[in-house]
């Protein structure tokens, strides 16, 4: 049964991330103007109780948003002036900066935002050159120090997905391809792909499954157990992290 909470005006259904919901309350991105035609367009992160009210916690041009799990920080990037970096901002549930952030080194890697751990005392994001990370960063919150996890070497492809909570990543190494000929051509050469488990703060790497030219679709079940694809086509098959 789908109960229908409230309506609201201006979100913006174009991104990829446009909502999140914490504890009863709603966090949503809205989009004021047109960027084609409005120099002055802005989108705006709001919270929402159930009762439906709002409170605007954050205004700026090309807003991506991460809540922790107690609601007690969002995290955002945002461009910064007219430049293309991205900027990274931790915001308090009454709207406030707690602090902010220029992660971006030289190399012109997007700030992409991942995801925040499950007591909120940790959150992460990588910088990534089209949809692949090639630096992972975890930002304890205690006191805001940022550890840096260069992780170009990997080879990390279009397959990956981060363990918030142990620090663990898996991943394959199927390309990310942007021409429907090359993709057509990795699986007519049967070229192999592998699934891996990399831990990124002892850096320890196993292979945990291969394939012919197939997607592992990974996830993580809980904090130690990945789900994937069986590379034979069969179920979907359950591993336990040792």
């Amino acid at each position: 049964v789908e109960t229908l909470l409230m309506s609201l005006p201006d979100v913006n259904r174009d991104n990829y991330h446009a909502g999140e919901y914490h504890n009863g309350n709603l966090y949503i991105l809205r989009r004021m103007g047109d960027p084609q035609v409005d120099q002055n367009w802005s989108d705006q992160l709001w919270r929402y109780d159930s009762p439906g009210n709002g409170k605007m916690l954050f205004s700026y041009k090309g807003l991506d948003f991460r809540v922790a799990p107690d609601g007690s920080y969002a995290a955002v990037v945002y461009q910064a002036g007219d430049t293309s970096a991205n900027m990274l901002a931790f915001i308090d549930k009454n709207g406030n900066v707690a602090r902010d952030f220029n992660i971006e080194p030289t190399e012109p890697y997007a700030n992409s935002l991942n995801q925040w751990s499950d007591d909120g005392k940790q959150f992460w994001g990588q910088l990534q050159f089209d949809a692949t990370p090639k630096i992972i960063y975890r930002i304890s919150i205690s006191d805001w120090s940022v550890k840096k996890f260069f992780v170009e070497p990997l080879n990390i492809g279009e397959e990956f997905e981060l363990n918030a909570n142990t620090g663990q990543i898996v991943y394959s190494d199927y390309p990310d391809f942007f021409e429907t000929g090359l993709s057509q051509q990795f699986i007519d050469n049967a070229t192999k792909v592998h699934l891996f488990l990399y831990d990124l703060n002892t850096q320890a790497l196993q292979t945990i499954a291969t394939s012919t030219a197939r997607h592992f679709s990974p996830k993580w079940l809980d904090n130690a157990t990945i789900e994937y694809d069986d590379p034979n086509g069969g179920a979907r098959i359950e591993y336990t992290v040792k």
